[in-house]
């Protein structure tokens, strides 16, 4: 008796160590897809804004939040990893940097990217 409940017990933690492999594997996958579904939002929305908003798309943190409905953090994060996503600082009469604008901007060609 004692051999099949630690056979049991065997196959137990193993199957648990597969299951949290798996569950740890789905949370990283959701975490970075929406990563990307947020910074797709995001580009598109200042793209949109650039092409058919009549000035040059520069947008402030708080215009994004209200109309993307992300966190500051979520919009900082999505714009610094992108490279279509330009920060442009705004200064005031000081010439101190007082905001951030963020500007869609294609990026350039680099040395190994394709033409």
């Amino acid at each position: 008796m004692p051999t099949t409940v630690m056979d049991a017990v065997s196959f137990l933690a193993d199957l648990a160590a597969i299951v949290t492999a798996v569950v740890a594997v789905w949370v990283w996958g959701r975490f970075v897809w929406q990563a990307k579904s947020r910074q797709w939002r995001l580009e598109q929305y200042l793209g949109e804004q650039r092409w058919n908003g009549g000035d040059q798309g520069m947008r402030t943190a708080l215009h994004l939040m209200s109309n993307l409905a992300m966190t500051e953090e979520q919009i900082y994060t999505a714009a610094f990893n992108s490279k279509k996503i330009t920060a442009v600082p705004l200064a005031d009469e000081r010439g101190f940097a007082k905001d951030i604008l963020f500007l869609y901007q294609e990026p350039k060609p680099g040395r190994y990217s394709p033409r």
